[in-house]
């Protein structure tokens, strides 16, 4: 699954409409207000227009909790008008931390994210995830489209999507690997959308990593590749498939030194010997290397003319994927083999020896 945000770009006040049919005159189930996030089941899709010349219609299939039932549902929303306006966007693609379910219909609200702040009371619901744009040690800040400060406790949310962060790295991002659970043999399916009905694009097998930017439920989303984004399942319900890989490194990486004073004494030292530093304001990062473990030779110079300077630091030299392929070769190694699809882990099991490296306005009426 996938969860979509109401676009930043319509009012405070909007609302879309979830309806059980992809119809702008069906039955409406539910409305989902800014600052919260549905999950889609399918990537989007368009409908003929009323009119032989109107342009087609983008819908959404959704899913989300019903307060009354207590079980999930299913509709449809708009996901852009006619004339093509986008009413909802990936949560990813907002400026929001994070999505989180609240837990406990009964937490409370509170304005500011210390003990002393006063509480105005429990949310108001708990159908749609509430996207959180800042975390303090033990509450979170939710977007409200009338409330600057709406702080809530952690221990009554529960992460569904956030944004990862890499160890040492202002890059917001992270590596993945198969879980050492998994057998030596196994691949894990990545596919063109999150969920496990969606079309093939690659695989992952053992010795290779993943460069992810976010979580979505049991989703990472791939960055680069063949494709503009790609997918790949790390759990189920029962057993995690990956496994974060903490010591992987790439191109795309830009370090954060971990000594203040060692910025200190260079630029002391650009200014002691202004003839052999160059300018003292410039700046100073690394760019480890993609396949070796070491920092790449000819990448002294970065994008805006800053030097790179090496460090002492061991890169792991396993590389990251480079490109997911078109499509998948079950026949690559010349030997006959059978895939197995468990919850997305593919297993080969070769006959032969294998080596594996508007305020109050709505929407979608």
């Amino acid at each position: 699954m996938r969860w979509f945000c109401v676009h930043p770009n319509l009012p405070l006040q909007a609302e879309l409409r979830v309806r059980t049919s992809p119809d702008s005159s069906a039955i409406e189930r539910a409305r989902i207000p800014q600052g919260r996030a549905i999950a889609s089941c399918s990537p989007v899709f368009q409908v003929p227009g009323d009119g032989v010349d109107a342009a087609p219609i983008s819908w959404l299939q959704v899913a989300y909790h019903d307060a009354l039932s207590g079980e999930t549902e299913g509709g449809f929303m708009m996901a852009a008008l006619p004339d093509g306006t986008p009413l909802v966007t990936p949560w990813e693609s907002t400026d929001f931390y994070s999505c989180c379910e609240v837990t406990d219909p009964a937490a409370l609200q509170y304005d500011g994210p210390h003990e002393t702040a006063k509480s105005f009371g429990p949310v108001q619901s708990v159908n749609f995830l509430y996207c959180i744009v800042e975390e303090a040690e033990k509450r979170v800040r939710l977007f409200h489209p009338e409330l600057e400060n709406v702080w809530i406790e952690k221990k009554d949310v529960h992460m569904v999507c956030t944004r990862f962060k890499h160890a040492e790295c202002s890059t917001p991002h992270t590596f993945f690997e198969l879980s050492e659970a998994l057998p030596e043999e196994a691949q894990i399916a990545i596919r063109e959308y999150p969920s496990k009905e969606a079309q093939t694009v690659g695989l992952l097998s053992r010795g290779e990593t993943v460069e992810v930017t976010v979580r979505g439920g049991n989703w990472l989303q791939i960055a680069g590749g063949s494709i503009d984004k790609a997918w790949i399942m790390w759990r189920t319900d029962a057993l995690e498939l990956l496994q974060e890989a903490p010591d992987v490194c790439s191109s795309t990486c830009v370090t954060i030194a971990a000594n203040v004073n060692s910025l200190a004494d260079s630029k002391n030292l650009a200014e002691a010997n202004p003839d052999q530093s160059g300018d003292s304001e410039e700046s100073t990062h690394v760019t480890p290397a993609t396949s070796t473990g070491s920092v790449q030779d000819d990448a002294d110079m970065n994008a805006s003319g800053t030097k790179s300077t090496p460090v002492e630091q061991s890169w792991d030299v396993r590389s990251p994927l480079a490109a997911l392929s078109a499509g998948v070769d079950n026949e690559n190694d010349g030997s006959r083999k059978m895939v197995m699809e468990v919850d997305d882990m593919l297993v080969n099991r070769s006959e032969s020896k294998r080596k594996y490296g508007t305020r109050g306005g709505f929407y979608s009426s």
